[in-house]
């Protein structure tokens, strides 16, 4: 069985008033995904950040097999809006490299 685990890096806690929305975006993001490609299992890191693509309010990147690296901007109201899924398909671009690695 395919599984994923979030790890949510917050010890200030700028993601407090996000984590459960990015859980609930990220998480049916993964089950869309799984129904369309194999993804074995994964380790998706989430922490706040400035280094993000300014036009989104978030960066993504899978660096390795069985790891995703997430950052968002909680300050940025881009981030906050998400217009047409935008984290979502970012998502899902980082899920289809994930799947590439293996």
């Amino acid at each position: 069985m395919t599984s994923i685990n979030f790890h949510f890096i917050d010890a200030r806690g700028a993601l407090i008033d996000h984590r459960d929305w990015l859980h609930t975006r990220l998480l049916e993001t993964y089950a869309k995904a799984t129904a369309l490609m194999p993804l074995r299992p994964l380790d998706v890191i989430v922490k706040a950040g400035t280094h993000v693509i300014p036009e989104k309010g978030h960066l993504g990147y899978a660096s390795e097999p069985g790891l995703i690296f997430l950052t968002v901007d909680p300050a940025s109201d881009i981030f906050r809006a998400n217009q047409d899924a935008s984290l979502e398909r970012m998502f899902a671009h980082e899920l289809h490299h994930a799947a590439r690695w293996e």
